[in-house]
């Protein structure tokens, strides 16, 4: 009878008094059993299309600023999104972040050229997603015929 309850008991006798400590609201050990977020939200682009046409400022054209929209989502929660607008020098000119799962902002330039649009989305538990576009901002010739920059 004695080794019965060595081998068939005092095991689970063990176990129960792991699960006690373990579940006792010790943060550093109940942390350890958690499973951590590892999935990047995922981004939607609502406006501009990649590679978008538009005017510089103050000319008769029509499309002068480019609405920025995006929004993102994730297996937990969305903690915030920037968008930021790089120049063809590689210089940022536009940045804009909300504390939301959505960024809306618009831009405009006097600077015709080739510009970088970065949206970028963080869920709660610190991970990103990226996601890049091009915009064009075409030059206006006195003539008439719009060429691209």
């Amino acid at each position: 009878m004695k080794n019965l309850f060595k081998t068939s008991i005092l095991p689970t006798l063990m176990a129960v008094f792991a699960v006690v400590i373990v579940g006792s609201g010790c943060p550093a050990e109940t942390a350890i059993l958690e499973e951590s977020d590892t999935e990047a939200p995922k981004i939607i682009i609502v406006t501009p299309n990649d590679n978008a046409v538009f005017y510089p400022i103050g000319t008769p054209e029509a499309i002068t600023t480019v609405v920025l929209n995006a929004g993102a989502s994730d297996n937990v929660k969305v903690n915030s999104g920037t968008v930021k607008v790089i120049n063809p020098a590689g210089e940022v000119v536009h940045t804009h972040s909300e504390s939301t799962d959505e960024v809306y902002t618009s831009f405009s330039t006097d600077t015709p050229g080739t510009y970088s649009v970065i949206f970028e989305f963080v869920d709660t538990s610190g991970n990103k997603a990226e996601l890049r576009i091009i915009i064009i901002c075409n030059e206006v010739s006195t003539d008439g015929d719009d060429t691209a920059a």
